[in-house]
């Protein structure tokens, strides 16, 4: 079979499309609501399995994609569209390649009176990689989700705030079958913001979460709920401060070990120490089940944990008008059970785990439209048992450079 037959039939444009974007990129000059564009990756992973110490295979990986979408003001409204696929060829591990896909749909809207708020829908499909388990079968996931927020208040000191969200993860990979889920959550807050630089927020959200197929005796149903304080506070021009406290209770109708309350939370903030370079931390505490960013809609992360805390540093140098610099740091520790892993299990130990990562990354605009980079990654676990099946020690380093370019 040829490598070329190997793509489905439209990213095999891709390079024609990358073209094309350059030429039109040169003899375009105003901005267009709409754009197309295309990319070329190659990456060098160290170790592409996650595989334990000692176990690793290295390997290359081809990335071709295309993107689409649409930027557009409605009156006071705006209107956002971005769909973008990858098809990802491995050299070696060919069971491996895939096509990844994300779609975003994005309303923000406004009334002529004190009322707004946002439509937001996503669908993607990832890779997963479980790092809790030596697992060497190529398994995507799937995650939709909807949301709908509103806000009463803009302009007043007091604003009010509510909202529900719903998601769902699905695994191609019947191992993972127990740990499809489906979530919604309702909330709501009160905003108030005595000056421009100062708003508090005391809010509350109710979590239903089911993994349907958690086992032959049933679904595992979740309830959580969370009472949760916020502030943000712009100190200076440059600086400005988040932060988040909340209660949080959680029950299980089967992973009864899972039952508890908690406090969760998190503490960022981001300073623009000039024109041209910003620095951002972060620190957060939170389990997995109903956990929520935003507009509602539920974090990426699909690792289970009972409780993740984490910290990140990142930062950004715009060295010239046209490259720019990325660095981010971070840390995390979890703390692990079989719950929601094992249906049935009852057991109530647990294990740590804590994972330290770093990336470099440069992006070099050759054209308006046209932008090259290259990005250097590094990633380590370390568990505080080395006997426990829930987690296991790896590390894996990546360099990759890529070509992006797009039609306006």
């Amino acid at each position: 079979m040829s490598s070329s037959s190997r793509f489905p039939a439209g990213l095999r444009r891709a390079p024609v499309l990358l073209v094309l974007a350059c030429v039109g990129a040169a003899v375009q000059a105003e901005t267009s609501p709409y754009y197309l564009g295309a990319n070329l990756g190659v990456t060098s992973d160290s170790n592409v399995r996650r595989a334990r110490d000692g176990q690793e295979q290295r390997d290359t990986i081809t990335t071709a994609g295309l993107r689409a979408g649409i930027d557009q003001p409605l009156g006071r409204s705006r209107l956002l569209v971005d769909l973008s696929a990858d098809h990802r060829r491995y050299n070696r591990v060919r069971e491996y390649d895939h096509t990844d896909y994300s779609l975003l749909g994005r309303l923000d809207w406004a009334t002529v009176e004190r009322l707004s708020g946002n439509l937001v829908a996503t669908a993607n499909q990832t890779l997963y990689q479980d790092t809790s388990r030596a697992d060497t079968q190529r398994t995507l996931l799937r995650n939709e989700g909807l949301s709908a927020q509103a806000r009463l208040g803009v302009v007043t000191r007091l604003t009010f705030e509510a909202g529900a969200a719903a998601n769902r993860n699905r695994y191609s990979s019947s191992t993972y079958r127990s740990s499809n889920l489906d979530q919604t959550s309702y909330n709501a807050a009160l905003v108030w913001a005595p000056s421009p630089d100062l708003s508090t927020r005391l809010g509350l959200r109710h979590t239903d979460a089911r993994y349907p197929e958690y086992s032959a005796a049933g679904a595992n149903d979740v309830d959580r709920d969370d009472v949760n304080l916020g502030l943000v506070w712009r100190p200076s021009g440059a600086s400005t401060l988040d932060a988040t406290l909340a209660r949080t209770r959680e029950s299980h109708s089967r992973a009864r070990q899972r039952d508890g309350s908690s406090w969760t939370g998190a503490l960022g903030w981001t300073w623009q120490a000039s024109g041209k370079s910003s620095i951002g931390l972060r620190v957060s505490r939170d389990s997995t089940v109903g956990s929520y960013g935003e507009a509602g809609l539920a974090y990426s992360d699909a690792s289970d944990a009972r409780m993740r805390d984490s910290v990140t540093l990142s930062t950004g140098w715009q060295a010239t008008s046209k490259v720019r610099l990325d660095a981010r740091i971070g840390y995390a520790r979890r703390t692990l059970d079989a719950a929601l892993k094992v249906p049935g299990d009852t057991l109530t130990q647990t294990t740590r785990d804590r994972t330290t990562t770093a990336s470099l990354g440069v992006n070099y605009e050759l054209l308006r439209n046209l932008e090259l980079g290259c990005s250097l990654s590094w990633e380590n676990r370390g568990v505080s048992n080395e006997l426990s099946s829930l987690t296991y020690a790896y590390s894996d380093n990546s360099l990759g450079c890529y070509a992006q370019a797009f039609l306006r």
